[in-house]
């Protein structure tokens, strides 16, 4: 099945080239418009196959650290259970029902920012294909005299004039010069799993506190994704 992933930035890809901004300031086209399937481009090319690949192993990794985090988190909880034997008093329940509630919250926000993070990766593969699009059809739209490009996806155009669709040409041209997007050098996931502060877990005794648990309110910091 052919991914849309690309038709989402489909309306904000190409310029008019007499704005003073954007692809097209090299030459002065005679004016008309070209249309180009970026779906279809990145099919042929190998770039939809190749980000796709990416994200999955991103979100692997992701998906790993979570798993790592919510296991940390049950194995503390179960210690710290262990501590008040199998009938706490009522403080002993409070503390327990306030340290769940707190772990439940955290792995949310870990979630939540595994989730953003991945959006923005596929994102940032996304820009890197279309700065690679870009100059290919600024060079086939000037030599046909066009002096717009359009992207064909999303549904928005009613018909296209096969004479005027560049599709093929910008996936021949842009085989010959494609270089992938995604490195072997790429830089790993971020980490996402939050730590407790000064190496404490949940079940050993905090030295701020005679109780040896986090208050209520605390929430175990998580670094910001890029």
């Amino acid at each position: 099945m052919r991914t849309r992933m690309f038709a989402s930035i489909a309306c904000g890809l190409f310029t008019v080239a007499n704005v003073g901004c954007g692809w097209f300031g090299g030459s002065q086209p005679s004016g008309g418009v070209a249309v180009v399937d970026l779906d279809e481009v990145a099919r042929q090319v190998g770039a939809d196959s190749e980000i796709v690949q990416a994200v999955q192993a991103r979100e692997a990794s992701l998906n790993s650290q979570l798993k790592v985090m919510k296991a940390n988190y049950v194995q503390q909880l179960k210690e710290r259970k262990s501590l008040y034997g199998e009938q706490p008093n009522e403080e002993q329940s409070k503390q327990l029902d306030s340290i769940t509630r707190q772990v439940n919250l955290n792995l949310v926000t870990a979630q939540q920012k595994a989730t953003s993070h991945l959006s923005s990766h596929r994102g940032e593969l996304i820009m890197k294909f279309r700065e690679q699009v870009g100059p290919v059809a600024q060079q086939i739209a000037n030599e046909r005299g066009l002096a717009i490009v359009v992207p064909k996806n999303d549904g928005w155009l009613l018909a296209v004039d096969e004479n005027v669709d560049i599709t093929n040409e910008v996936a021949e041209s842009l085989k010959s010069q494609w270089k992938p997007i995604v490195s072997s050098a790429s830089a790993p996931a971020p980490q996402v799993a939050g730590q407790t502060p000064a190496g404490q877990s949940i079940s050993q005794p905090a030295a701020s506190g005679p109780s040896g648990v986090q208050p209520a309110g605390y929430e175990q910091p998580l670094p910001q994704t890029p």
